[in-house]
């Protein structure tokens, strides 16, 4: 798996291909998925039954990583997490981790 965290993981971003990554791992610390949009909150992933919550209820969890899968949003998410929200644990961006992930296996 390209996702190897420990600790409580969170995931920002509830979008369909955010959903069919986090399905092709094996990843069993993901707790919450935050989405901004109030339409997806209250459901829960088809795959993996894991709860989607609005941003402030899953920062509420107290995860220790979060992982935000928000493509074209994911700078802008990570200041909102650092500047405003002050969240202290540590954040993971996609391109991150695909870029990790692709220098690891020489793609």
């Amino acid at each position: 798996t390209f996702i190897n965290i420990e600790g409580s993981v969170a995931i920002w971003g509830a979008s369909h291909q955010a959903l069919t990554l986090l399905a092709m791992t094996h990843s069993t610390n993901v707790k919450w998925i935050a989405d901004s949009a109030v339409f997806k909150q209250g459901k829960v992933d088809p795959i993996r039954g894991i709860p989607i919550v609005s941003p402030d209820e899953m920062l509420s969890k107290k995860p220790e990583n979060i992982i935000v899968l928000a493509a074209g949003y994911s700078n802008e998410i990570r200041n909102i997490l650092i500047e405003e929200k002050e969240y202290l644990g540590s954040i993971f961006l996609i391109e991150d981790i695909i870029s990790n992930y692709k220098s690891r296996q020489n793609i």
